[in-house]
């Protein structure tokens, strides 16, 4: 795992191709300001200016105060918590296909990923289901945004996703009637869907 601007450790002599040679399975974690390619790749990043740069300054604060930013290194935060995600999922890919990969987060991306739902105490209804919500809002006026972001219900995809990670039917069955996974929908409901 490292936390340089993009090549730095390459320059120090820990390339991904060099620790690859030492253990192809290796998981290259990579966290830095704002990712590693792009016209920004090479400028540092730090907790405040992520916070300017991806708009967080102006959705806190008072109206009438102009942007102001969080009071904590909330972007420094969830870019570490993105980057902790990344790996668990390198981890089970590895797992599953034997082989290392590379995870990158940027806290540019932190910044917006923070900034991502907009809706404040709604339900909607989806495919018969009332889905509910409670999030921060991101506008001064009191009005609700638009629907931008659709938020899964729980467990929606518990299927899908643990077939997708090489479960059995009857090992998703299994994990079910344990409690160790949780599932929203039957399987025959998506059967029927598909049909």
């Amino acid at each position: 795992m490292e936390n340089f601007r993009p090549r730095v450790f390459d320059k120090l002599g820990f390339s991904e191709a060099e620790l690859r040679a030492i253990n192809r399975n290796a998981i290259f974690a990579s966290a830095s300001g704002f990712g590693s390619t792009g016209p920004m790749a090479q400028m540092p990043g730090q907790d405040l200016l992520m916070q300017a740069r991806s708009g967080l300054i102006g959705v806190t604060g008072a109206p009438s105060g102009g942007p102001t930013p969080v009071g904590a290194a909330i972007v420094d935060h969830h870019g570490g918590a993105l980057l902790a995600l990344g790996i668990l999922g390198a981890l089970v890919r590895r797992l599953g296909e034997g082989v290392g990969t590379r995870v990158e987060a940027s806290l540019l991306n932190a910044g917006l990923d923070l900034q991502g739902h907009a809706e404040v105490f709604r339900e909607i209804t989806v495919r018969g289901r009332t889905l509910h919500f409670v999030n921060h809002p991101n506008r001064y006026d009191g009005t609700v945004s638009e629907l931008h972001v659709l938020a899964l219900e729980i467990g929606e995809h518990t299927h899908e996703i643990m077939g997708e990670l090489g479960y059995r039917p009857e090992d998703v069955a299994r994990l079910l009637a344990s409690r160790a996974v949780a599932a929203s929908r039957p399987m025959e409901a998506l059967t029927a869907e598909t049909v």
